[in-house]
């Protein structure tokens, strides 16, 4: 597994026209920093997984260990999926980052 920044995590639960219904786990995560003549910075990712996983974000924001599995969609084509998650380090955003921008503005 690797460290990743994650920011959040959210339980989605809903059912879609066709009466199929999606439960899960919505995981928003940052990576490497990118600089390329496009980007510059960290862009946010988004990942799906297993409801059965939200207890293992019970501390929110953190450095965690995040392991992705990939699997096949209707059409064949690979699809990242969260596999497993463990906190390295929680994270207070508010007060890690956020202020120590306020003071060097």
């Amino acid at each position: 597994m690797a460290h990743y920044v994650v920011l959040g995590a959210r339980l989605f639960d809903f059912t879609n026209d066709k009466a199929q219904r999606f439960h899960g786990i919505k995981v928003t995560y940052i990576d490497m920093a990118e600089n390329t003549p496009s980007a510059r910075g960290y862009q946010p990712m988004t990942i799906n997984g297993d409801a059965e996983m939200f207890p293992e974000f019970s501390q929110g924001a953190g450095l965690y260990d995040l392991d992705f599995r990939m699997r096949p969609d209707r059409q064949g084509k690979p699809v990242l999926t969260l596999h497993s998650a463990k906190l390295v380090h929680p994270m207070d955003l508010s007060s890690d980052w956020v202020l120590e921008v306020k003071d060097a503005v």
